[in-house]
């Protein structure tokens, strides 16, 4: 990310509280959804003496400006972030119960693998992003063969559309 844009305190409950009201902003002009952009990110993790641990080198890049340099197991898809969509979602539900209309949709941008995607859109005791993005075709090529691309459709088909219903095959 650049140095220009915030690093939002996500831990902070002013910090939540103050994202649902830019959320009321918007459903009151009319808006009828939010595609949230890097979702993973959200949250970083935190150790108990306060101190924000180094991600690890990765052994298959060398290249120190690549994203891919570090495994970004402390700074990507933590626990904290899935509860911050289940808040989301909860909010606009509620919204939409007491102003009416259709339903408010959460569109969650996400590279991650399919179960931290079918945690995003839900649980049995929570609701989650209506559509998480699929990028699961991305990692085919013009050497990938009918057998990779079934294994990447069904991946999708028997987490994500077997729990959630939803289905698609996009990009942005």
């Amino acid at each position: 990310f650049l140095a220009k844009q915030p690093d939002f305190n996500f831990r902070n409950q002013k910090v939540r509280d103050n994202f649902k009201t830019i959320l009321k902003f918007w459903l009151d002009k009319g808006v009828y959804g939010f595609r949230v952009d890097a979702v993973p990110h959200i949250f970083e993790k935190l150790n108990e003496d306060g101190s924000w641990p180094d991600e690890p080198r990765n052994d298959w890049n060398n290249d120190p400006e690549s994203y891919d340099y570090l495994d970004h197991i402390y700074t990507k898809d933590q626990p904290q972030t899935i509860d911050v969509i289940y808040e989301w979602r909860e909010f606009m539900d509620s919204y939409t119960k007491e102003n009416g209309g259709e339903s408010r949709v959460i569109l969650a941008e996400a590279y991650s693998p399919i179960e931290t995607l079918n945690q995003y859109a839900g649980n049995a005791t929570h609701k989650g992003a209506q559509i998480p993005f699929n990028f699961n075709l991305m990692g085919l090529n013009g050497y990938s063969n009918a057998r990779e691309i079934d294994d990447r459709v069904s991946e999708w088909m028997n987490v994500i559309w077997k729990e959630h219903k939803v289905a698609n095959w996009v990009n942005h």
